[in-house]
Parts: C-alpha cells; sequence; structure tokens
C-alpha cells in the first residue's frame, strides 16, 4: 500500500465551500428535509438487521442443518451485512445516522459487529477517500490488488486487458480479506503515516480490532461449531459465501459510484500540489 501526501491548492475557489455549504443548507431548509437519517433510516435499520439476524437465528437455532438451505442462511446474511455495511455503519461514521452524536457513534459500531472496525474505516474513508478521492498513490479505495486497475493513472499490465473477466473472481474476497487481514495491515500503515499520532494510540487501535475480531469469530464460527450438529467445514463455506456475497455487493456498489467512464482521477503537480480544494472534487 503506498501513499503519497499531497497539498491542495487554498488560493483558488476560496469562496467556493463557504458558498456551497451554504446553498446546501438553504436547500434543505427551503424544502423541510433533515440532513439526517430520520425515519427512514430507521426502517432501513430494522431491515438490514432483520435480513442480518433472522438467518443467524435460524442457524444458530439448529433449525436448519440440510447443507443447501443451511447455505442459503448465509447468503441472506451476506446481503444483510453489506445492507448494514452502505447504509447504517456508513451514515453512522459519517455523523448523518442521528442528529444525536452518541447514537451515530453507537452505531458505527455495527462495523465491528460485522468484522470490520469503525476506526480504521473512518480513517480510510473519511480521511482518505473523501480528500483524496481517485487520486492515485492516496485514496486507498482505487488501490486494488496488482491484478486490478481502477485508475487510468495506473500502470497498464498485460493482465488488465481480462480484468473484466477476472475482477469478478476478486470482487468476493473484498470483505473476506478486510475482516482477517486488512484492517490490522491498515493500522501500521496509518501510524505510519501519521493518521495513528503514536505508538500508545497504535497499540490501543491494535488491540481495539484484535478484540473486535475475536467477538466476531467468535459469535460467527466458534457457537456455531460448538452447538450445531453441521460439519465445520460447512460452517466455514457458509463464512465464506456470506462474505463472497458482501464483498460481490460492496464492490458493485463502489465501481457504479467511484469507477466509471465518465468519473475523473485528477494527478497532482510534480511536487505534489493539487490544483483545486478538496471541496470541488467532491462533485
Amino acid at each position: 500500500m503506498h501513499y503519497t501526501q499531497h497539498r491542495f491548492d487554498r488560493t483558488s475557489n476560496q469562496d467556493f465551500y463557504k458558498t456551497l455549504k451554504q446553498r446546501i443548507d438553504n436547500y434543505f431548509e427551503e424544502n423541510g428535509i433533515s440532513k439526517k437519517g430520520g425515519r427512514k433510516m430507521v426502517i432501513k435499520t430494522i431491515a438490514m438487521v432483520l435480513i442480518f439476524g433472522i438467518p443467524y437465528a435460524l442457524m444458530i437455532s439448529g433449525l436448519v442443518t440440510a447443507t443447501l438451505p443451511f447455505i442459503g442462511l448465509w447468503f441472506l446474511m451476506g446481503v444483510g451485512v453489506a445492507g448494514i455495511g452502505s447504509s447504517i455503519m456508513h451514515d453512522a461514521n459519517h455523523g448523518s445516522y442521528s442528529s444525536n452524536n452518541r447514537v451515530n457513534r453507537i452505531m458505527s459500531f455495527s462495523m465491528d459487529l460485522v468484522g470490520g472496525n469503525a476506526l480504521i474505516w473512518r480513517l480510510q474513508h473519511n480521511v482518505l477517500h473523501h480528500t483524496y478521492t481517485n487520486i492515485q498513490g492516496a485514496d486507498e479505495d482505487i488501490d486494488g490488488p496488482p491484478v486490478l486497475r481502477f485508475s487510468p493513472n495506473q500502470e497498464h499490465k498485460f493482465i488488465h486487458r481480462f480484468q473484466h473477466i477476472h475482477a469478478w473472481l476478486f470482487y468476493p474476497l473484498m470483505s473476506f480479506v478486510k475482516v482477517i487481514y486488512t484492517d490490522f495491515e491498515q493500522a501500521f500503515h496509518y501510524r505510519k503515516i501519521g493518521l495513528i499520532k503514536s505508538q500508545s494510540e497504535l497499540i490501543k487501535a491494535l488491540l481495539n480490532i484484535a478484540f473486535g475480531k475475536m467477538v466476531y469469530i467468535g459469535y460467527m464460527l466458534l457457537i456455531p461449531m460448538l452447538l450445531l450438529p453441521v460439519s465445520p467445514w460447512i460452517i466455514i463455506a457458509g463464512f465464506l459465501v456470506m462474505h463472497g456475497v458482501t464483498g460481490l455487493s460492496l464492490a458493485i456498489v463502489f465501481q457504479s459510484a467511484h469507477v466509471m467512464p465518465d468519473s475523473e482521477f485528477p494527478m497532482p503537480e510534480t511536487n505534489g500540489d493539487m490544483q483545486n480544494d478538496w471541496a470541488p472534487r467532491q462533485l
């Protein structure tokens, strides 16, 4: 994972952010729209939690043990996890789930309950992705494995000619790899580039990540293996199916939102300066 420090030009578009924010505030106020999630978000939360929770309850109850229906429950859980990640967790970590900051913080930990880590996600998404959107070497969301090329500014290798085929094999792995490896690797990386300020903060972050992973592995794998009359290999297969569904779903959402033919992929000057402040590039 590579990171390049970029500096934005603060001399141009000085009034852009102020004017844009004012117009957005006026739009919400004039149309009587809340900036927070409101009732629709509550309904969405209930729906996503049920899509995940009901199959889990059926699975852990032992009422469903036949292989195909059992795997089907994991498939549905994968849909629920994708919904929790793309709506509940996302909005909570942006502070837009609720007008109550405590509620936002509590709901942000839904990320930890489905195998991720809220702290690492906020650094990756809120700090890096939204500050350096689609900038190679800074936005980790377009920093995929070497066999995938998400930016026209990345080196074009022969294998990339076929990524419209093999990408579908890598997308389902995205969620699983994050659960078992990426969060730890990112913590060390963020310490190196200064997003995690000190060694003590790094240790605290690593302990936080490790504790969340142990809880997650405990209730998703160990408890089913201990309680159910089902082969551990079937449980592991279901776990992989769940993450495959989650990874594929989130990858499709990301691609359609950020990596399209009309998407911009700005490049800094040789000294690392960007021509525009971050705000104009969010449009």
